[in-house]
């Protein structure tokens, strides 16, 4: 009970040292000491059980707080998604999709939102969290942005390569790629066709030939073009 009562005022009295910019700073950089060089502080919390999840969180309220600076806070925000790289030990995956998904990260700053989009695969080791995650993404990737479309739908569908997904759903998504391909820049194609030969059902001797002859109905050659501020 102690250690739980604990924990909570550490985390608060954490998150009200947040406000003050200097300490965001302070708490994202690596300590040095005789011993070496040493993980941040968000690290840390990040790292263990009992705080990873409302540090996570933390760090996800302070990430889009920068994005309404714009592009001076960018070397600050990757500093930030920095500390969700390359952890050990995922204790919840479906708290870390909710800090990710609950926020509208298709309206961020392009470098910054296309490299959390990129680290998600990292963060959501759980398979049935990263069904959601596809989801998500499959969505994400199919909508309007109005911002640098192509480089947030390449993160979108690099993520999308590395996670799981089910087979009725890939099924449907491929379904709905082919009503939409005229619509992609042609910058994307060649990514978005390896998606779709990744996710093939092995299982099935006649996929690829159907995948091909999608393809071959759907795309008109003639009329593909770069359009950078496409609709999709």
């Amino acid at each position: 009970m102690n250690a739980t009562r604990y924990r909570e005022e550490l985390l608060n009295a954490f998150e009200v040292a947040l406000q003050q910019r200097s300490n965001l700073i302070t708490y994202l950089e690596p300590s040095h000491s005789t011993c070496g060089i040493q993980e941040s502080m968000f690290r840390i919390l990040i790292l263990c059980r009992s705080s990873q999840a409302k540090a996570f969180d933390l760090l996800l309220n302070q990430l889009e707080s920068l994005q309404k600076e714009g592009q001076s806070s960018v070397s600050l925000s990757h500093l930030c998604i920095a500390q969700i790289r390359f952890i050990n030990r995922i204790y919840d995956s479906h708290a870390l999709f909710c800090s990710v998904f609950e926020r509208e990260i298709e309206q961020w700053t392009p470098e910054v939102r296309n490299s959390l989009i990129s680290s998600i695969p990292e963060v959501l080791t759980d398979v049935s969290v990263q069904l959601e995650a596809v989801q998500e993404l499959q969505s994400l990737l199919l909508r309007d942005v109005k911002v640098d479309p192509v480089g947030c739908k390449l993160a979108v569908i690099t993520a999308l390569s590395l996670l799981n997904s089910e087979a009725e759903a890939t099924k449907q998504f491929q379904k709905q790629v082919m009503q939409s391909i005229m619509k992609f820049d042609v910058e994307l194609l060649p990514s978005l066709v390896e998606l779709l030969l990744r996710r093939l059902d092995c299982s099935s001797k006649n996929a690829f030939a159907e995948l091909l002859f999608q393809l071959s109905s759907s795309l008109q050659i003639d009329k593909l073009q770069f359009r950078r501020r496409g609709k999709v």
